[in-house]
C-alpha cells in the first residue's frame, strides 16, 4: 500500500504474481494528467493535501516493523550523495496484531485504489524485463556491495544474535496508535486533529521531568507552542534535535521552523540542529563509498519522563497533526526508556549537532542558496506545511 512512485516501476512490480499493489488517495498523484491534478487541486485541496504516511512492515502476521523510514536508497544509507538518521521499532508478540488490524483497515478502504484500476496497461508491456535488470543489479558487486548480500543470508540467524546480544527487550506494555483512513471527518478545512494527534498532546500534558524529541521538521502551531510552555510552566526539561538549514531536506519546512525558533528558545526549550557531517555516520554506515555522504534528520521519536517511549512516522508539524495520517508506538519501560534517552544524548553531542541559541543558531553553515530558498518559502501559510 504506497501513496506514490514510478507508474512503469510499479507496473512492472504489480504484474508479479505474488504481488498487489494498491495507491492510497491517488488524487493528484499515479495515472493522473496535469489537467486531472489541477482540477483536484481547485475542488478538494484539503483532499489532494491527505496523504497517508503510515510506515509499516509487517512478515506472517507476527513480526513487524514500523517507525520514518521510507522506502529509498537514502533511509538505508545506499545513497553516495545524502542519507537519512531514522528510527525503527522491531515487534513480536500481541502488539503485532494492532499493526495487522490497521494495515487491514487501510488496504480495504475506499481511499485504497488498486493499482490495474489507476494504470493502463501500456503496449508492449514486458515486466520480464525489470525483473531481469533488477537480478543483474543485485548480482553487481559495484552496485549491490557483497557485505549487504552476506547479511542477507544472514537473516535467519539475526534474530536469535540479537537476543544473545541483549538487543531484545521484552516488554508487556505496548501500544500502537494509527489514525484513521482519511485522518479526520473535516472535509472543508485544513485542521480537525486525528487519533495520534490526541495521543501524543495527552502524553506531552502528562510530562513531569523531561521530553526528548526528535523531529526533522518542527512548525509549530499556537497549540503546538502553548503545549511546550505550559511544560515549562511546569518545570519540565524540553529538549528538541531538528534538522539545521545544511542538513534538512525540507527548505519549505525549515522556513516553518525558523518562525517559531527564538519563541521556543525565550521560553526555555533546548535546540539543536542536526550537522550533515555528524559523526555518527562512521558508527552507523558500513560502506566506505558512501561515509563521507552528507546526512539528515529523518527519525521521529520521544522519551517522556525516561519511560514514556514513542517511535513513529509523527512530525512536529501541522501537516501531521491534521492531515497525514500517521501511526505510533508507545511503550512504558525504564529500560528502554534509558537506552533511548541515552542515544538521543548522543545525538546531540557537538560532534552530531550544533545548539541553537538567541545570540547564535547554525543557518551560517549552510549556502546562500539555501537561506534563500528558505526566505522565498516564508510565504507559504504555516497550516499546510
Amino acid at each position: 500500500l504506497l501513496v506514490d512512485g514510478d507508474a512503469n516501476i510499479l507496473q512492472a512490480v504489480n504484474a508479479h504474481p505474488n504481488i498487489s499493489i494498491r495507491i492510497y488517495n491517488p488524487s493528484i498523484n499515479i495515472g493522473k494528467s496535469f489537467v486531472a491534478k489541477l482540477g483536484n487541486i481547485i475542488v478538494n485541496f484539503r483532499g489532494m493535501n491527505q496523504r497517508m504516511h503510515n510506515k509499516t512492515f509487517i512478515v506472517d502476521e507476527r513480526v513487524a516493523i514500523t517507525g520514518g523510514r521510507n522506502i529509498a536508497d537514502e533511509y538505508f544509507d545506499f545513497n553516495r550523495e545524502y542519507n537519512f538518521r531514522d528510527r525503527d521499532v522491531l515487534l513480536f508478540g500481541p502488539a503485532v496484531s494492532q499493526l495487522n488490524s490497521s494495515f487491514d483497515e487501510f488496504w480495504q478502504c475506499s481511499l485504497s485504489i488498486p493499482l490495474e484500476l489507476i494504470l493502463d496497461e501500456p503496449k508492449d508491456f514486458e515486466p520480464e524485463t525489470l525483473w531481469t535488470k533488477l537480478h543483474q543489479y543485485a548480482c553487481d558487486p559495484e552496485r549491490f556491495l557483497p557485505i549487504f548480500r552476506q547479511r542477507i543470508l544472514k537473516a535467519p540467524e539475526t534474530f536469535a544474535i540479537f537476543n544473545q546480544q541483549g538487543h531484545l527487550i521484552w516488554i508487556k506494555n505496548v501500544r500502537f496508535v494509527s489514525d484513521k483512513p482519511g485522518k479526520n471527518t473535516d472535509i472543508r478545512s485544513l485542521s480537525g486533529g486525528g487519533l495520534s494527534t490526541d495521543v501524543l498532546i495527552g502524553l506531552l500534558e502528562k510530562a513531569e521531568k523531561n521530553i526528548m524529541i526528535q523531529s526533522p521538521y518542527v512548525v509549530l502551531t499556537d497549540l503546538g507552542l502553548g503545549l511546550f510552555r505550559n511544560a515549562k510552566n511546569r518545570g519540565v526539561q524540553v529538549q528538541i534535535l531538528t534538522n539545521s538549514l545544511a542538513s534538512t531536506d525540507n527548505y519549505t519546512a525549515f522556513s516553518g521552523y525558523s518562525r517559531v525558533r527564538n519563541e521556543l528558545i525565550k521560553m526555555g526549550v533546548e535546540l539543536y540542529e542536526f550537522r550533515p557531517d555528524a559523526a555518527l555516520r562512521r558508527n552507523l554506515i558500513t560502506s566506505p563509498i558512501i561515509t563521507d555522504a552528507a546526512m539528515g534528520l529523518h527519525a521521529k521519536s520521544m522519551v517522556i519522563d525516561e519511560h514514556v517511549v514513542i517511535v513513529g512516522t509523527f512530525n512536529l508539524d501541522p501537516r501531521s497533526a491534521n492531515l497525514n495520517t500517521e501511526c505510533v508506538v508507545i511503550i512504558d519501560s525504564p529500560e528502554l526508556g534509558e537506552r533511548m534517552a541515552r542515544l538521543m544524548r548522543a545525538d546531540i553531542a557537538p560532534e552530531n549537532a550544533w545548539p541553537s541559541t538567541l545570540e547564535d543558531n547554525p543557518d551560517d553553515k549552510a549556502s546562500f542558496w539555501a537561506a534563500f530558498r528558505v526566505f522565498l518559502s516564508r510565504i507559504v501559510p504555516k497550516s499546510i506545511l
